[in-house]
């Protein structure tokens, strides 16, 4: 009785049948409007390949994914590269798939595998790239339809399955205050902007930014990398790096590299160049003593008195607006050095610049801006980048006011042995915290 009732359920139900290829076969393209003929090797240079296929059992409306992939190539690669969907007409009929490459194959075995909803799996077919590959033939493959009761299909329909679109870079350049590819040391901001089309929806671009060092400078690498979800088709893109809080680039050569999950989009290079360094002000000569000197002059009233400075001060941290300690040597792997001062601004107070130089080449600048009377201000030279290091040797931070030195602090900076580079960084960590506690204090 059970059995009874199982055999009706199907009777009424129906059981389902999967799709059933007759033919499934690799070609190539073909000439005058003829098929290629079936063949399994192929050259490189043969870019346009087809998968065709005659089939049976299919549901009106069903869809099949073809997955292209790399079994093994001559570079040791592998995985699917592309995929493209066909939704099917009728029960019974024709069907293809295509792929174009670009320039030519490269040589190795390839592997196309069939499948409808929910990645079943309902055929594969493989092929090799070879050099010396079986050329295209005009020959038409003899096609058939299995079931009898289904009227033979019309010949072949290109039925094509586009490779997935590629992006493509109209115009990429470098841009700081003004479009160029050379600033200076203190270019607050440089860009990287392009112009695009044919990405695909949600499309991610990478922009690696890499310092690659200058004569007698060693390359810094890749120290930046940015990201962008591109949400047309097409438009435009910019990418930017800031070096650091105190705005200051290394001096050298940089390149900015486009890229997408693929491959390189477009590349750019641009120069940091150094600031001259500035000659100290020469030691007035004293003059002969003269037979009869002339008395001093008495001050106008009113007259301006330019800033100078109290006190120029190297330190490793700042606690409650003070230095903890004054130091005149840095290890190499110190990341923040700061000049703690007290300026007196004069009558008029004034723009202060620091130039922090390694030897005779200027690493850093910046200015801050000081009021009449005494101020404390904190310069500082970051390096922010984790894969590099201060320069090791005699260095020195110079205090300006406009065209006049006010005060230089020297200082050197040694090579870390393992473990006070270790102490090191656990001390930047604590003195970090405290710097920015005291610059929201200063604020």
């Amino acid at each position: 009785m059970r059995r009874l009732l199982f055999l009706a359920l199907l009777c009424v139900s129906g059981i389902a049948q999967a799709i059933e290829f007759d033919q499934l076969f690799m070609a190539g393209a073909g000439r005058d409007g003829q098929l290629a003929q079936a063949a399994e090797v192929f050259r490189p240079d043969q870019t346009q390949l087809y998968v065709r296929f005659v089939y049976r059992d299919a549901t009106p409306g069903q869809t099949l994914t073809a997955h292209w992939q790399i079994v093994a190539d001559a570079q040791g690669r592998s995985g699917e590269f592309a995929s493209s969907d066909v939704v099917l007409e009728k029960a019974a009929d024709l069907g293809q798939f295509s792929y174009r490459i670009e320039e030519a194959w490269p040589i190795g075995r390839f592997r196309v595998t069939v499948t409808e909803a929910g990645n079943r799996i309902v055929g594969e077919v493989d092929f090799e790239i070879r050099a010396d590959g079986a050329a295209a033939s005009p020959t038409a493959v003899p096609l058939s339809v299995a079931d009898p009761d289904t009227p033979t299909p019309p010949p072949f329909t290109e039925i094509v399955a586009p490779p997935p679109a590629r992006i493509a870079v109209d115009r990429a350049f470098i841009a700081g205050g003004l479009t160029g590819d050379t600033f200076r040391v203190d270019e607050p901001v440089v860009w990287l902007r392009v112009e695009y089309h044919d990405a695909r929806a949600g499309q991610v671009l990478t922009a690696t930014w890499e310092h690659l060092g200058s004569k007698g400078q060693v390359a810094g690498g890749v120290f930046a990398r940015r990201e962008l979800a591109l949400d047309g088709p097409a438009g435009q893109a910019e990418f930017s790096f800031r070096p650091d809080p105190a705005g200051s680039w290394l001096p050298g050569h940089y390149r900015v590299t486009l890229s997408d999950a693929e491959r390189v989009l477009a590349d750019r290079n641009f120069t940091i160049t150094p600031r001259a360094p500035v000659a100290k002000a020469a030691a007035p000569q004293k003059k002969a003593a003269a037979a009869a000197k002339p008395a001093a002059k008495a001050d106008k009233p009113g007259k301006r008195i330019a800033p100078k400075v109290l006190q120029a001060s190297l330190t490793k941290g700042i606690e409650k607006a003070r230095p903890k300690e004054l130091v005149d040597e840095f290890t190499n792997v110190w990341r923040r050095l700061l000049l703690y001062t007290r300026i007196d601004g004069g009558s008029d107070g004034g723009r202060i610049t620091a130039r922090w130089y390694s030897g005779d080449t200027l690493q850093s600048e910046s200015s801050e801006t000081v009021t009449p009377g005494e101020n404390w201000v904190v310069f500082w030279l970051y390096v922010s980048n984790p894969d590099l290091t201060l320069p090791i040797g005699p260095a020195r931070v110079e205090l300006w006011y406009g065209k006049k030195l006010l005060k230089t602090a020297n200082y050197e900076v040694k090579q870390a042995g393992f473990f006070e580079g270790l102490g090191d960084a656990f001390q930047q960590m604590g003195n970090e915290m405290q710097w920015l506690i005291d610059q929201g204090v200063k604020d």
